[in-house]
């Protein structure tokens, strides 16, 4: 999510090496409110979160074919009983989830908020200007 910040902030190009790897949602510097700020980075989650789904079901597609896990088959009592290796069905999934960038993108969006368009002691341009030096 924290990149997603980022990417909502510069119009979909990551601030590394420039490339375009989200949607365009607009300069940055041309928001007026908040709350454009806030569609901008919920397009860029909807545009990771379409990426990551779809990935994730190419990696599921091509898993059990490439990558078994015999160990890990072995601890499941239902992969057992199937004499099968686990990657084969459907009850099986490798959950994650990524708190800290999560809380990195609200602390962003606060200080956003409140630095830009609570307090006006600065604006999206010199903020995303100095983020990149």
């Amino acid at each position: 999510m924290a990149k997603c910040v980022e990417l909502a902030l510069n119009d979909g190009k990551d601030m590394l090496d420039g490339k375009q790897i989200g949607i365009k949602t607009g300069d940055a510097t041309k928001f007026g409110t908040f709350e454009d700020v806030v569609e901008a980075l919920r397009r860029q989650i909807e545009c990771a979160a379409r990426m990551g789904i779809l990935s994730n079901q190419i990696y599921r597609l091509k898993q059990a074919e490439f990558l078994q896990r015999p160990f890990s088959s072995c601890l499941y009592k239902s992969a057992v009983e199937r004499a099968e290796d686990v990657t084969n069905y459907e009850d099986f999934y490798w959950a994650w989830n990524n708190v800290t960038g999560t809380i990195d993108a609200v602390d962003s969006l606060v200080a956003i908020k409140k630095v830009i368009f609570d307090d006006r002691k600065d604006n999206l341009g010199q903020t995303t200007q100095s983020t990149r030096s």
